[in-house]
């Protein structure tokens, strides 16, 4: 892949990869180095905010999301960034969004606290009942993690359930067809809303495909199945409380694009709004290719104006979709697990695929049985 096109772009948004540092050792973890496990020190967490304020431009809302291995090891660089940034904001006139994807342990209510008087959306990742959570999720030292978790889940719902962004689990190992939905159903009892589950991505090393990556797959199709079904009885019923879970999901974004509304030509904003910042101030075109040289399209330490931008061939959508009635949501995919399948990050992931045409057949059915007051409902509730 080219590291720079003949066109560039804005950047408002970062992943800044704080440590490499985990206090879990997942077993599908993608990032295991084996090499020294490094933090990011001051000076390059400083420059980062200040290369994203300059490459950011006249847009005045950037976003910084902070990452890992696991961000709250290294908490106090996270609370000078953040106060760092908002010093850099008064001098810029611009707005910063924060966010973190954490594993919950360490969301102890004084980290918790911080997080709310900041505003830093924070989605949590568990995968699922104990059983399930502590063969794929154990602690670096051997013990169990769920725990841990729960206590860090109940701190943050007690204390500032505002800033909760949602749950993620990946599904691994021996899975059965309804494993995926009773996982989601898990979520949504603990209290999450916004609830995502999604089959584990083999390391690049691995190539693509296995039995069981297949049935993790099958599992996911079935809950996208039983989430559609659940919808227009929902709907009819007008329980409000339940419909607020689809808010987030990709249904519903399928509906609206199915609909004529919030149409996009990617999947996300990686290597074109969005890029990643590695702990030693490398930039790469997302998170998930944090350390891949061919991935990497310069430093924070690098003058202006060297913006990274997206391969021209990536701005165009990839044959195999021109003719997919789902490429109005995944627009070619992600390029993590297109190369992790394909061996290009243009070329569409099979796997991924299945489920995007499953997740949009299943929003088309649902627009087929809308009335007039079913709409009526969902704009009310700013469903649609």
């Amino acid at each position: 892949m080219e590291n720079i096109s003949g066109t560039t772009r804005k950047i408002i948004s970062i992943h800044l990869l704080v440590t490499q540092q985990c206090n879990f050792n997942c077993v599908y973890c993608y990032g295991k180095n084996p090499g020294p496990l490094e933090n990011m020190d001051s000076l390059t967490a400083r420059r980062s905010i200040d290369w994203l304020f300059d490459h950011s431009g006249t847009r005045k809302k950037v976003r910084v999301e902070f990452f890992g291995g696991e961000p709250l090891l290294n908490m106090p660089l996270i609370r000078e960034t953040i106060n760092y940034t908002r010093k850099q904001e008064k001098k810029s006139g611009k707005t910063t969004t924060f966010a973190m994807t954490t594993n919950g342990a360490l969301l102890t209510e004084e980290n918790v606290q911080f997080l709310k008087q900041h505003k830093v959306g924070t989605m949590i990742s568990l995968d699922g009942p104990a059983q399930i959570h502590d063969s794929q999720r154990p602690l670096k030292t051997g013990g169990k993690s769920h725990g841990a978790v729960l206590s860090g889940i109940e701190n943050i719902f007690r204390d500032a359930p505002e800033i909760i962004s949602g749950c993620r689990a990946t599904l691994k190992g021996p899975v059965n067809t309804n494993t995926a939905w009773e996982i989601k159903q898990y979520l949504w009892q603990l209290g999450f809303d916004n609830a995502f589950v999604t089959p584990a991505t083999a390391p690049l090393s691995s190539g693509s495909g296995s039995r069981e990556r297949d049935t993790a797959v099958r599992s996911a199709l079935h809950m996208v199945e039983q989430d559609a079904a659940l919808f227009i009885p929902l709907l009819r019923d007008k329980k409000t409380k339940i419909l607020r879970r689809y808010r987030a999901g990709l249904l519903l974004l399928s509906l609206k694009r199915i609909r004529g509304k919030a149409r996009s030509r990617y999947r996300c904003s990686a290597g074109r709004s969005s890029v990643a910042v590695g702990h030693d101030g490398q930039v790469y075109t997302c998170h998930r290719f944090a350390g891949m040289i061919s991935f990497c399209q310069g430093s924070v330490f690098d003058p202006l104006p060297a913006t990274p931008s997206k391969p021209k061939e990536q701005n165009k959508l990839p044959a195999p979709c021109l003719g997919c009635s789902a490429n109005i949501l995944c627009a070619g995919g992600c390029l993590y697990e297109n190369m992790v399948q394909t061996g290009s990050p243009i070329s569409p992931a099979r796997d991924l695929c299945r489920i995007t045409r499953k997740i949009v057949h299943c929003a088309r059915e649902i627009n087929a049985c809308l009335t007039k007051e079913d709409v009526q409902f969902m704009k009310e509730m700013s469903l649609l």
